[in-house]
């Protein structure tokens, strides 16, 4: 598991994501166990099996991708796009991933770089 630098917990690194951007609707660290937060006012629309299920299934995804790589690097993130959201996965450690919901008028490519460097100085 990923180690946090400078004693941030998850919970402060998932409500600073949150404040990246209102158009942030969820997001969640799975890394085995889920941690995760809704943006307030926005309905809680799955359960959390369903959450988990997503979650685990993002990372077998994501080991394939690592696997099948083709002589590049490893992916920066991975984005489905839905009728009425985006859902945008991000490695987090070697066992670890992000994975965020957003409304679909959002930069996705901005904000996973501001993630990303947020994730690279809050964890090792």
């Amino acid at each position: 598991m990923s180690e946090l630098k400078n004693q941030v917990n998850y919970t402060e690194f998932l409500d600073e994501i949150l404040r990246f951007d209102t158009k942030i609707r969820f997001v969640a660290i799975y890394d085995g166990q889920l941690k995760a937060k809704f943006r307030n006012g926005v309905l809680d629309q799955f359960k959390e099996a369903e959450i988990k299920f997503s979650l685990s299934e993002a990372l077998k995804i994501r080991s394939s991708r690592n696997q099948m790589n083709f002589n590049s690097k490893k992916p920066k993130f991975a984005m489905a796009h839905y009728d009425e959201i985006n859902q945008i996965t991000i490695p987090l450690g070697e066992e670890e991933i992000v994975l965020l919901t957003t409304e679909l008028n959002l930069d996705i490519h901005k904000l996973v770089n501001k993630i990303i460097e947020f994730r690279n100085r809050f964890f090792r």
